[in-house]
């Protein structure tokens, strides 16, 4: 492997942190659409799931991406996979009612994380190699 070990720790608590940053630009993007309202248990729970998303995104690229010309790329697609994965586990897709807001949800995850991506391309894979 190109990259080594020496930087994992450090590139997993970035990871962590865009995924935070991800779920806080989501919850603000969605109180300046609502006018402020929002919902207390998707404050809660939001931020856990996209931590949680780009922490092991963040593991799996490092373990499997041979150079850092794509490391940004294949965290932001594991993490996308994560995230998908976790919903069809924990979301009940039988129900025709709340089937069409999982697939907002899964698409909505990729555009929020979009600015995370770019963050993780521009500014932290340059400086922590």
């Amino acid at each position: 492997m190109n990259i080594g070990f020496n930087n994992l720790f450090r590139y997993l608590c970035t990871s962590s942190l865009l995924g935070v940053g991800s779920a806080v630009f989501g919850d603000l993007f969605w109180m300046s659409l609502t006018g402020g309202v929002h919902i207390i248990d998707a404050t809660l729970k939001e931020p856990i799931v996209f931590l949680t998303c780009w922490y092991f995104g963040g593991a799996f690229s490092w373990v499997l991406c041979k150079s850092r010309k794509y490391l940004a790329l294949t965290t932001y697609l594991f993490s996308y996979l994560i995230f998908i994965i976790m919903s069809m586990i924990y979301g009940d897709f039988n129900d025709p009612s709340v089937k069409g807001w999982y697939y907002l949800c899964i698409i909505g995850y990729g555009f929020l994380c979009l600015p995370a991506y770019f963050v993780n391309r521009v500014y932290i894979i340059p400086k922590l190699f």
